[in-house]
């Protein structure tokens, strides 16, 4: 909220939070004072973050090797999108865990718990399920072409949106079709999602948009009260078990 009023002033044209903004940044600020005092030849297009999904991966083949060995039943889609965007049509929660983890502490798509947007009590019995005591709503997860008509004032130079570090005052009309994501100050922070950094996320929430109108999920992070955001395939299915999702 501390940045949305400081991208709201007068004098401010955009503002940009790094996505690792604890700790865990102070990696990526090393290596930028690295370049910036030894490279020959600076360009300040070196400085331009793509996407932070920065961690490691698994294959299909390591996952399923976890399912069988904790005796979890799974079955494989081609086009998981479209069997995702069904089930979340359907009401249901998902914990979704795919290609490379997120760098910074905000679930991205990757390894996210994603739900509609439509049940103002989810935040209540989502948490409980989680054995979370959070507060807060839940962030919104919406497709790059749609933001401008949910969010006041949201423009595609907007990066700090894309990492879910900035909140937004919702359009009025768009508030009744969101109510799980948006905040008692009629805010949201949204995780703006473009398919050049993650096809398949993009893809599940246009699959949820032909089935309900509405190109917005829930999006929280996959992990348990107290426990670390997951990474591999035991702790998502820890996580999965746990949570009873």
């Amino acid at each position: 909220k501390l940045n949305q009023r400081i991208h709201n002033l007068p004098e401010v044209d955009n503002i940009f939070v790094y996505p690792a903004m604890g700790d865990d940044g102070l990696s990526g600020g090393a290596a930028y004072i690295a370049y910036y005092e030894q490279a020959e030849v600076k360009d300040k297009k070196n400085g331009i973050i793509s996407d932070i999904y920065k961690g490691g991966e698994f294959t299909n083949e390591e996952i399923k090797t976890a399912l069988d060995k904790n005796n979890v039943e799974c079955e494989y889609f081609e086009n998981v999108e479209v069997e995702i965007g069904r089930i979340l049509a359907d009401s249901k929660v998902v914990g979704r865990f795919n290609g490379k983890m997120e760098y910074g502490p905000r679930s991205l798509g990757n390894r996210s718990i994603i739900a509609s947007p439509f049940d103002p009590s989810i935040n209540d019995w989502l948490n409980k399920k989680l054995n979370r005591t959070e507060f807060m709503p839940f962030a919104p997860s919406i497709n790059r072409e749609h933001a401008k008509d949910y969010f006041i004032g949201y423009k595609n130079k907007h990066v700090a949106a894309d990492y879910m570090t900035v909140t937004y005052d919702v359009i009025e009309e768009m508030k009744e079709k969101m109510p799980a994501v948006v905040h008692i100050d009629g805010t949201a922070r949204p995780q703006i999602v473009d398919p050049k950094t993650n096809a398949s996320y993009h893809k599940i929430i246009d699959e949820f948009y032909k089935l309900s109108g509405v190109p917005v999920v829930l999006n929280t992070s996959f992990n348990i009260h107290e426990q670390p955001i997951v990474y591999s395939p035991q702790d998502a299915i820890n996580g999965f078990l746990e949570g009873k999702l």
